[in-house]
């Protein structure tokens, strides 16, 4: 287990952004994501993505949602949390890297995505992140940002204004249905209930047209037109 100290926490709503510092400087490529745990809680890990990383030096936005988040969110600035990882695979891994590619995000599924336009800018045509309120302004760059309580649009909405062929996107399932539907070239990174982190507890099948794969061994991204949604 990686011991971590929170630097710097802000809440608003139901959404909570975090920096963490770690005792070890480990690497994590974007897409790929760490297994939290609370100290003394009975509560298993739950696996989350990164936004950005400096060094021992993480950043997260996490929905305060269900008992672990609730407790998480009750920290102070110097307690630890402990982590362990990172899982999965890097979006880099997946992709065709001579691309570039438009990244779609809802909610906290703009992690991962900002985190890849950090590390690869030069492959990152655009960004559009959806979210329902206005508090990430004071973390994400406004001109990324769609919020669709004021602007009455998705991110879906805004791709079929524009033209853009090669799409990531994480975030709700509802988007990658509606995606499914575009003709586009899309990856999707699917997030699932977990357990390990590793594909031994079997709690994150997904189903394929190559059969049933495990988001958290196998993925997290998928090419969309192999996922059955």
């Amino acid at each position: 287990m990686i011991k971590g100290k929170i630097l710097e926490k802000q809440i608003k709503n139901e959404y909570m952004y975090l920096k963490v510092e770690m005792n070890e400087n480990i690497h994590i490529e974007p897409g790929q994501f760490l297994m939290l745990k609370n100290d003394m809680d009975k509560n298993m890990a739950k696996p989350f993505s990164i936004m950005s990383q400096d060094g021992k030096e993480i950043e997260f936005i996490i929905k305060i949602i269900g008992d672990f988040t609730k407790k998480l969110s009750q920290k102070n600035i110097h307690e630890n949390i402990y982590l362990r990882g990172p899982y999965g695979h890097g979006f880099i891994e997946k992709i065709d890297k001579n691309k570039k590619y438009v990244l779609l995000g809802g909610g906290c599924g703009a992690a991962p995505l900002l985190h890849f336009e950090k590390n690869y800018p030069n492959m990152v045509e655009n960004i559009k992140i959806g979210f329902k309120g206005s508090f990430v302004e004071n973390v994400v760059p406004e001109y990324k940002l769609i919020f669709e309580n004021i602007e009455k649009k998705t991110p879906i909405d805004w791709l079929k204004e524009n033209d853009f062929e090669n799409i990531i996107s994480c975030g709700p399932k509802g988007m990658f249905k509606a995606l499914k539907t575009m003709d586009k070239n899309s990856y999707v990174s699917l997030e699932e209930n977990m357990g390990c982190g590793i594909g031994m507890c079997k709690g994150c099948p997904v189903k394929t047209i190559n059969g049933i794969k495990m988001v958290c061994k196998d993925g997290p991204l998928f090419k969309l037109s192999e996922v059955i949604l």
